[in-house]
């Protein structure tokens, strides 16, 4: 009878999710598996949330010590952005199992975007301690450091991530990008163009290494090669906004003001935020085009909640009065 459920809901899984056909060889004789759980990752697997929240929940009323359903429950909500319960999930999944490597991983990464960087930095630690290939864990703390802006500490896991990779993985391609930018945080500019040119080789469609090269060549003044750059990112990825900033920017360190109000506009196109209003409507001074140097500085000031870009402030009132932003 067990047997005979669980086919069922997998049937019912292929008519709902989609899954293939050829899938079922790999589920069916494994009558171990849980149905809900099945369940529960196949809307996960759609996107379906909510409806994969309920279906662990569900198993959880059930069986209040199935770790699984802890465990993927506080996948689902991290996919939710709601850390909270996320973090709660897997503090659950560890009291069940102390050694359970991915359960202080994604709580880690929970807390690192929550910004508290000190317990992220002890959830990667533990899983390393349990781990100590554990790769996506060294990854995560180098950038948790990174922001901490503790750079030879992240220059360090980042270094061990890639020897643990010593085919090049492609997944790990990240780790020469997140290393080139500490060096570069650091002023070791050739550093970071090695790990940056070490990173195109490895996967020549990453924008990543690309625009992050851009901007090396940017600092240097090294204007065409940024710009060569920047347009390998958008060709590699002409979704990535940041491109088109950035080109922008190198074309208004060239004075192409028109080329660079352009690619601000592609930009915005895509996504819209208070820095790249503030750059397109100071360019817009530049050329004498005041009044449409006001709508975007007004909007820029508009986004920027935080005042992070007080400095827009000052253009605008600049732009108010008919004087360019120098």
């Amino acid at each position: 009878m067990k047997f005979l459920k669980l086919g069922f809901v997998l049937f019912l899984c292929v008519i709902m999710l989609g899954w293939s056909i050829l899938e079922l060889p790999r589920l069916l004789p494994n009558t171990s598996a849980d149905p809900l759980l099945l369940l529960g990752n196949g809307f996960v697997k759609l996107k379906q949330y909510d409806l994969a929240i309920a279906i662990f929940t569900k198993k959880l009323d059930v069986d209040p010590n199935c770790m699984g359903a802890y465990f993927n429950r506080g996948l689902t909500y991290i996919a939710q952005s709601k850390y909270d319960l996320a973090i709660k999930d897997h503090t659950k999944v560890i009291s069940f199992s102390p050694a359970y490597k991915e359960a202080y991983f994604y709580r880690g990464y929970a807390y690192s975007i929550q910004g508290q960087l000190d317990f992220a930095i002890q959830d990667y630690t533990k899983a390393i301690e349990i781990d100590p290939n554990y790769a996506s864990a060294y990854m995560d703390r180098g950038s948790t450091y990174e922001d901490k802006e503790l750079y030879d500490l992240a220059i360090a896991d980042f270094t061990k991530a890639i020897e643990i990779n010593p085919k090049n993985d492609f997944d790990f391609v990240d780790a020469y990008v997140k290393r080139g930018n500490s060096y570069a945080k650091q002023g070791k500019q050739d550093l970071a163009m090695s790990d940056y040119q070490k990173a195109i080789e490895i996967d020549p469609k990453d924008e990543f290494a690309y625009v992050n090269r851009g901007l090396t060549y940017t600092f240097q003044k090294k204007y065409d090669l940024a710009i060569a750059d920047y347009t390998q990112a958008i060709k590699n990825n002409p979704n990535f906004s940041t491109s088109y900033v950035y080109r922008g920017n190198a074309y208004a360190d060239l004075k192409k003001f028109n080329e660079a109000i352009s690619d601000y506009q592609k930009a915005l196109n895509i996504a819209q935020d208070a820095y790249t209003f503030c750059v397109l409507g100071i360019t817009y001074t530049k050329v004498g085009n005041f009044s449409s140097a006001i709508t975007n500085l007004e909007q820029a000031v508009k986004l920027d909640a935080k005042g992070e870009f007080i400095w827009c402030k000052d253009a605008l009132e600049n732009a108010r009065n008919g004087a360019p932003t120098p």
